[in-house]
């Protein structure tokens, strides 16, 4: 049955995945099935899928997590499957590529980070420190690359979510500025002032 609402969304166009109403509509279904959802995301956001139908999924996708508490009600191997969402799907469209499309792109996904950094109320994110290093090492780093990103928008949504990267890892005590930036030296007045609290705008 939860099977068969998830697909309810699932469409090709043009030979393209689309899944952009499944996110909207697939409620609990959603994180019901998190394997099936995780591998038709990995597919439909693919770095070479059509750029229209990334864009329409990438923002079917950021309005389905804001509502966490109720797509994540009775999921189960949620840390696996934020994991994989962050590292394996989000990641790549992150590194910067020339071109106003790859730019649009890279603000689309990290708005999508930042809601699934965004706390639920009834979801507890990454209740373990360890299920936080493996997004924490790769995700970082660009994040703090796009805070120099030519995109305004880009720019304040980096930073949004470096802050509630911190706040995560440092309520499951595995904040380490040293370490990020051993991988990001350039990056030592953004964290501190992440650290203490303290957002600068971006504009």
């Amino acid at each position: 049955m939860h099977l068969r609402k998830l697909s309810l969304g699932i469409g090709y166009v043009g030979g393209t995945l689309n899944i952009n109403s499944l996110t909207l509509i697939a409620g609990e279904a959603f994180g019901e099935n998190l394997q099936e959802t995780g591998d038709i995301l990995e597919k439909a956001l693919d770095t070479d899928a059509d750029p229209e139908s990334r864009l329409k999924t990438f923002i079917a996708l950021s309005t389905a997590l804001e509502c966490k508490d109720k797509i994540f009600k009775n999921a189960t191997d949620l840390d696996a499957f934020l994991q994989k969402l962050l590292v394996q799907v989000l990641v790549p469209t992150l590194v910067w590529h020339a071109g106003l499309t790859a730019e649009a792109m890279r603000t689309m996904a990290v708005a999508c980070v930042c809601s699934v950094l965004n706390p639920g109320v009834q979801v507890d994110l990454f209740p373990q420190a360890a299920t936080i290093a493996p997004f924490l090492e790769k995700l970082t780093p660009l994040l703090l690359s796009l805070t120099e990103d030519s995109s305004s928008r880009s720019r304040q949504l980096a930073i949004e979510a470096l802050t509630l990267i911190k706040l995560i890892a440092s309520k499951r005590k595995c904040w380490d500025t040293d370490a990020l930036l051993k991988v990001y030296p350039g990056g030592a007045l953004l964290l501190w002032e992440i650290a203490t609290g303290f957002n600068p705008l971006y504009f």
